[in-house]
């Protein structure tokens, strides 16, 4: 649990430093912008159905290229 909630906050860090939320909400992402975006938010989405409980048999979810 403590991995995926890392790996989580890693991807919520990289998101936000690229001010991707704020842009979205503002209609400013451009077009490359929006596909890296959605990218990495299918990164999250996956993260967070990974079932921990099958530890240390656990594969993650490959984070999209930065």
């Amino acid at each position: 649990e403590s991995q995926k909630n890392l790996l989580i906050d890693q991807a919520n860090e990289y998101m936000n430093s690229k001010q991707w939320p704020g842009k979205a909400a503002m209609g400013r992402l451009k077009d490359e912008e929006k596909e890296q975006y959605n990218a990495w938010l299918d990164y999250l989405d996956a993260l967070e159905a990974v079932d921990t409980s099958t530890a240390p048999d656990i594969v993650w979810p490959t984070a999209p290229a930065a």
